[in-house]
């Protein structure tokens, strides 16, 4: 019964294509080419630069947190686990078979109990390996994930293995004790060993939070659950009421702890398949919402934005009722779990809210800026219409003044036609001034939203300006 095995193998199986798509799904930054007159090719190269930083710092991060892990599988205490398994194993091969005189057989009990008790106290190092393990093989390529799954898993058949052999031994003392001992000794060999059932139950581990680890925990405790059952027969046999009320509480125990891990079980399987999903749903709006185009400038394409905006909307709502849901299976597992893994379950719930505080905070940015865009190109068209009707009709009027006169008072006449004319037109200018504000103004922030910095349109000013569209 490779409890342990079976936990590392599905937890390092599972996470290993989470490893290949974090490893090899990172897209990179394109490089333009161009010729020299072109801003784009040093524009793309200043991008470049910034994510080739970024990627660098991920890798050197990733680096430095596998040599930590690495560090972790070579320090003395995990080292000991293997020294001390093989001194287990040479112990348990020296065991001798069940004597037959009942106080010999009590000495190999108090041997077995001792072992067994060794066992116990070194399930933290097996739990340490088995999870630093299952980190380090996440940071690893496939073939070097394999050698350190092969390395945990070896030590974790070796440790279930001189579990499951004490635990034999334990009951093949039992059942000669029982054989060779008169009543006496047969009611303190069976007091004897449901203390120890009542005491392994009182220090088994908390419930865990993962599934893996549970199937782990129900299994100990069928074990526990089958030793019973096999001293049902002695238990009848030697039945007084100390050794009633011990049986009892050991039975009540054992039933109690199978419904709380089965619970628990359930919870923690739709608990992390959710989390998982909906993980996956927020990042997939976060990069949807992130990759929206910046506002537009006619009015007619802004509104196709918000209407591709709203689309996203329909499902952040959508997701909205799974958020909570997943908050909920959460709560409640964390009301089933043990302490040491309400904080992992915390953790991920927090993770969840940051994810989904980030999706809204993004939605009503984008929401903000194209009902600003929309303003200001709405009002921008405006402006500008109005100005060419005027034009329009200014050009019109100044069309039939004609050609200059050939007198003096001709030539008199249409120099105050024309001063007319000026002063008509001359306060349209700050119109036409402000409108070129607003252009050079739009044209930067949509530089900006694209992902520029103002030094580098400063530096790049000259190589933009000739290229700025015209909105008229």
């Amino acid at each position: 019964m490779l409890i342990s095995v079976h936990w590392t193998a599905d937890s390092l199986m599972a996470r290993k294509h989470d490893n290949n798509v974090a490893r090899y799904g990172t897209p990179r930054v394109p490089v333009f080419g161009g010729d020299g007159g072109d801003p784009r090719p040093q524009r793309g190269a200043a991008r470049d630069h910034g994510g080739g930083r970024q990627l660098s710092a991920e890798r050197l991060a990733a680096l430095e947190q596998a040599l930590r892990w690495r560090n972790t599988l070579r320090t003395p205490t995990t080292g000991m686990l293997s020294g001390w398994l093989d001194d287990m194993e040479k112990q348990v091969q020296m065991l001798a078979m069940p004597a037959l005189r009942p106080d010999q057989i009590a000495q190999q009990q108090d041997k077995n109990e001792m072992l067994q008790q060794s066992i116990a106290g070194h399930k933290p190092l097996v739990d340490k390996l088995v999870k630093t393990g299952e980190a380090l093989a996440r940071l690893c390529g496939e073939e070097d994930a394999a050698k350190v799954q092969d390395v945990v898993e070896a030590d974790c058949e070796r440790y279930n293995a001189l579990k499951a052999e004490l635990r034999t031994r334990q009951q093949a003392l039992e059942q000669a004790l029982q054989e060779s001992s008169q009543f006496a000794d047969k009611l303190e060999g069976m007091l004897r060993a449901l203390a120890g059932t009542h005491d392994q139950l009182a220090r088994a581990e908390p419930v865990s939070a993962h599934p893996p680890k549970i199937q782990d925990q129900i299994e100990e405790n069928n074990a526990l659950i089958e030793d019973l059952e096999k001293r049902t027969e002695a238990y009848n046999a030697v039945c007084n009421a100390p050794l009633r009320t011990l049986w009892d509480d050991v039975q009540k125990a054992t039933s109690d702890r199978g419904h709380s891990l089965d619970s628990a079980l359930e919870i923690a399987r739709k608990f992390w398949q959710q989390l998982d999903a909906l993980m996956l749903t927020l990042a997939e709006l976060q990069d949807t919402l992130a990759a929206q185009p910046p506002p537009a400038a006619q009015p007619r394409a802004i509104q196709a934005q918000q209407v591709a905006l709203q689309e996203i909307r329909h499902e952040i709502d959508h997701t909205k009722p799974e958020v909570e849901k997943v908050r909920k299976t959460g709560s409640h597992l964390m009301s089933l779990c043990g302490e040491p893994d309400k904080p992992e379950v915390k953790k991920h719930m927090e993770d969840l809210d940051s994810a989904w505080d980030n999706v809204t905070a993004l939605y009503a940015r984008r929401e903000e800026n194209l009902i600003d865009a929309m303003e200001k190109a709405m009002e921008f068209h405006d402006t500008l219409q109005n100005l060419q009707e005027f034009l329009d009709t200014a050009e019109d009027k100044f069309s039939r003044m004609g050609a200059l006169g050939s007198d003096i008072d001709a030539v008199k006449r249409q120099i105050s036609q024309l001063a007319s004319f000026k002063q008509e037109v001359d306060p349209h200018m700050v119109k036409v001034e402000a409108l070129n504000s607003k252009i050079s103004m739009k044209w930067t922030d949509v530089l900006i939203k694209a992902g520029f910095q103002p030094k580098e349109l400063e530096v790049y000013g000259e190589a933009y300006n000739p290229t700025m569209p015209s909105y008229g």
